[in-house]
């Protein structure tokens, strides 16, 4: 945690950690009281990450989750300890999905990301690897696909953060979609229930690769799928994030109070 001392310090957050840990089949829990907490973790998290990327490889390489959940993460990264804690200008900058909107679209994921702090830490303009999804989904995806290919160390994320919708969907990955069984592809275009409709996603085969991954379950409205991903025998055919796997090592799961109401957590607290 010392990465984020600084924010501790200036009185951003003074968490009362009481992070319960737990272990289930589809990976590590990490739970906290509040959802502030939570946040500060997942920062927290994030940086440790980049920083054991960037001494052993001299670059992180990490995809971005969409939505609205992780951008108080997003302002976490962008504060003035975030900006001090690792060196930005070798971070590359990727996407799990967009949906085929302008950049400056209100939907847009990139948007989004950009308007909640990634605009203003010191990247290197040629390491921002955005989703274009606005035009050609098809001929946009294996472009996408083909700089992932070119740009990826050993073709692998060092990171990627994912979040869950209520029907268990992960990146633009949803129940009974054609692109659940997609297995030569890293990144195709894909259909949600909800619009905006026409959406890029990456595929298992390009997720299952990263060296890291980790779930944000937050809120009440993620407390019943929390459950059923993480507790409940498992369903046939499983749940889109019920399928994800980083290469060596199962997912990291951050729930806060809320998200976890529904869980027998087995583990230990501090």
């Amino acid at each position: 945690m010392e990465l984020f001392s600084p924010l501790i310090d200036a009185g951003i957050f003074s968490p009362s950690w009481g992070i319960s840990y737990g272990e289930t089949a589809r990976g590590s829990l990490l739970v906290t009281k509040e959802k502030s907490s939570a946040y500060f973790l997942a920062a927290t998290h994030f940086l440790g990450e980049a920083q054991r990327a960037l001494e052993a490889r001299g670059s992180f390489h990490v995809a971005l989750a969409g939505g609205q959940t992780p951008r108080p993460v997003y302002q976490l990264l962008a504060s003035e300890a975030g900006r001090a804690a690792i060196d930005w200008s070798s971070v590359h900058l990727y996407w799990s999905d967009e949906r085929a909107v302008p950049p400056d679209h209100p939907e847009s994921n990139y948007r989004m990301a950009m308007s909640a702090g990634w605009s203003q830490l010191p990247l290197n303009p040629s390491h921002i690897h955005r989703m274009c999804a606005e035009g050609d989904l098809e001929k946009s995806s294996l472009t996408y696909e083909r700089t992932l290919q070119e740009t990826l160390p050993s073709g692998s994320f060092d990171l990627l953060l994912l979040g869950v919708g209520e029907d268990g969907h992960t990146a633009s990955l949803f129940p009974h979609a054609e692109a659940l069984s997609v297995e030569d592809r890293w990144v195709v275009a894909s259909r949600s229930p909800q619009a905006p409709t026409n959406r890029m996603t990456l595929t298992y085969p390009c997720i299952n690769r990263a060296r890291s991954i980790v779930f944000y379950l937050l809120g009440k409205s993620k407390a019943t799928i929390a459950h059923q991903i993480l507790e409940e025998n498992e369903p046939y055919p499983l749940l889109p994030a019920q399928r994800v796997t980083a290469h060596k090592k199962k997912p990291l799961w951050i729930l806060d109070g809320e998200g976890a109401a529904h869980l027998q957590i087995q583990g230990t607290s501090r």
